[in-house]
């Protein structure tokens, strides 16, 4: 074999290995989308506001991956947490920007077309 064979052979080993240790498992998908939405019982505003941004956004990545290359049996379940944590994110937002008195600026260039 030579060595440009062997050179291809190791990267497709070492690529498929670390594809295989990157993302999350069918197990642990289906694992963290039931105890992250026990966390949200009885009060989800009370749970996502414990969650910092970061966490939600750490937490989104992890569903959008598993309904889109790890179970995508399961996407509606994956989804519908995305859909709550963007919901909190976007409260977030809206509240930074009105405490910051920035909110009647953002409504008024929304108005005149700047997105």
């Amino acid at each position: 074999m030579n060595r440009t064979c062997k050179s291809g052979i190791l990267l497709t080993l070492c690529v498929s290995a670390m594809a295989q240790t990157l993302g999350p498992t069918r197990e642990q998908c289906r694992a963290d989308v039931h105890r992250w939405y026990a966390e949200t019982r009885p009060n989800y505003e009370t749970a996502l506001d414990a969650l910092t941004l970061r966490q939600l956004m750490v937490r989104e990545v992890e569903l959008h991956s598993c309904a889109a290359e790890v179970d995508a049996a399961e996407e509606l379940n994956y989804q519908r947490l995305v859909w709550l944590y963007t919901f909190s994110e976007g409260n977030r937002y809206i509240h930074f920007m009105q405490r910051h008195h920035l909110y009647d600026q953002f409504l008024s260039e929304d108005a005149k077309g700047a997105r």
